[in-house]
């Protein structure tokens, strides 16, 4: 079975993306249809390659249909077993391992509709090439396996039959995911239903004792529990009125104040920008790490297209892999597509995924960032001997805020939470509010972070977060959020 890279005969090399490529387009004949209704003829056009070119990399039909199923597993594991390093506590193994799980599903319907069928039709041992999935499968069920057990061990996860209980949680995972996909829902419904389903599938398994809350009333409108009981949340980060955070909050019971401590402009070198928009079509991949680079580098291309023509029409050959869920919502909205999303949303995590897809060695890549955005990305893709290129799509300045009455709400603890999205937001808001506001000996203020960048920058500020979100998302930094107002209040989520 091949589910690593293969080097054609005669000594040439695979051209980048080709089996990435052709896994996509498989995977979405695959996907609506039986295995043995697919031909590999519209395997070829769907990928826009030959139809030899097929068996280049992968030896039958059969293979590459079990390719698929190894790599997106193996891929899943992966994530997983980075999200749980350095995490023992049960809830929360339990809560990573469900909103990984179905985040990748929702990322990957072709591969989580072909899962559903491979299980329905090959009930016993899998044939000829599907040996390695099955290893991969019994992984995929021990990681829940063990996280249950050691629960129960410690516990915190009340006594049941191990195997009975991880029947019944993949049960609820599959059915949030097919229940999402039937619905068609959007990004961030999407990112909400993961956090449903761990509400779910914890109360039903906790110990006696463990996370006793009291009832709470759901948000009208809202399928999400009711968390912050009208509690103010502060929002840091530029965006528009119950949009992003704001609607996340206010789907959590919280009331949203905007405090945006940083505004968006265009880089100082704007030509450079603009050059690379008009060389995009040299790239392998163009690589974006925040939904505001997206619409930085969208509007720059559709103003060097020609006489301007208010259509991207964005090079086929240039492929767009982004940072997070947001940021392909974006790109696929100004562009039409989004051909790689990290599996776990951070620039080391997009690296990853780059290498897994092909071999990166005088690949040409470019990589657009914010003016203080981390380099990080952009030097460990140069260190797989890729050739990249970087370019400043935008730039954020410190937005002037009226620091007396922000004060006064933090001091009489009428701004329950603060929340920061970035490392520049931090720094921002503690540069003009003040960092005693914030923290000071009681601690007065709950500081909530979307991840383990910004809490650094609020620790070097002398302060401590009380809570960091599980991924870096919106969704989760909401829910950070909800949680320490609950700790605060006494109640365990």
């Amino acid at each position: 079975m091949t589910t690593g890279m293969i080097v054609p005969p005669r000594g040439r090399r695979p051209d980048p993306g080709k089996r990435e490529r052709i896994i996509e387009a498989a995977s979405g004949l695959f996907g609506g249809r039986d295995l043995a209704s697919v031909r590999m003829e519209e395997v070829a056009a769907r990928a826009g390659v030959a139809k030899g070119t097929i068996y280049l990399y992968f030896d039958s039909k059969e293979d590459l249909y079990f390719s698929i199923l190894a790599t997106r597993l193996s891929s899943l594991l992966d994530a997983l077993d980075r999200a749980f390093r350095e995490e023992e506590d049960p809830r929360l193994r339990l809560r990573k391992f469900l909103v990984h799980s179905s985040m990748f599903l929702l990322k990957y319907p072709d591969f989580f509709r072909m899962m559903r069928k491979e299980e329905s039709s090959f009930a016993g041992a899998l044939p000829g090439p599907g040996v390695e999935v099955e290893p991969l499968r019994a992984r995929l069920r021990n990681l829940l396996r063990s996280l249950l057990t050691r629960g129960m061990e410690a516990g915190r996860i009340r006594t049941m039959p191990v195997e009975m209980t991880a029947d019944l949680i993949f049960g609820a995972l599959e059915g949030t995911v097919r229940r999402c996909l039937d619905e068609g829902g959007t990004p961030q419904t999407h990112n909400q239903a993961p956090a449903l389903l761990f509400d779910f599938v914890w109360r039903g398994v906790q110990a006696d004792g463990v996370g006793v809350a009291p009832p709470r009333s759901a948000v009208p409108g809202s399928t999400c529990i009711e968390r912050l009981g009208g509690a103010v949340i502060a929002i840091t980060r530029e965006e528009e009125p119950g949009e992003g955070l704001s609607a996340e909050i206010v789907r959590l019971g919280g009331r949203p104040l905007r405090i945006p401590v940083l505004r968006t402009e265009a880089p100082v070198d704007a030509a450079a920008l603009r050059a690379a928009a008009r060389a995009a079509a040299d790239y392998a991949w163009i690589v974006f790490t925040s939904a505001r680079g997206v619409e930085s580098f969208a509007a720059t291309w559709r103003a060097s297209s020609p006489e301007g023509s208010g259509e991207p029409g964005f090079p086929a050959t240039t492929r767009i892999a982004v940072v997070g869920p947001a940021t392909a919502h974006r790109a696929r909205k100004l562009f039409g597509r989004c051909d790689c999303t990290a599996a776990e949303s951070s620039g080391a995590g997009l690296a990853d995924e780059l290498r897994r897809r092909e071999a990166m060695d005088g690949t040409h890549i470019l990589v657009t960032r914010a003016e203080d955005g981390r380099p990080e990305l952009a030097e460990i893709l140069r260190g797989t001997g890729a050739l990249v290129d970087e370019v400043i799509a935008y730039r954020t300045v410190a937005a002037v805020i009226h620091a007396a009455p922000i004060r006064a709400a933090l001091h009489t603890r009428s701004i329950a939470a603060v929340t920061f999205a970035s490392p520049s937001a931090v720094q921002a808001f503690v540069g003009q509010v003040g960092a005693a506001w914030l923290g000071g000996p009681e601690g007065n203020t709950l500081i909530a972070t979307i991840g383990p960048t910004t809490t650094a920058a609020v620790r070097a500020l002398g302060l401590e977060p009380v809570a960091e979100a599980d991924t870096p998302s919106l969704c989760e930094l909401a829910r950070a959020a909800a949680r320490a107002v609950q700790a605060q209040q006494g109640v365990t989520p």
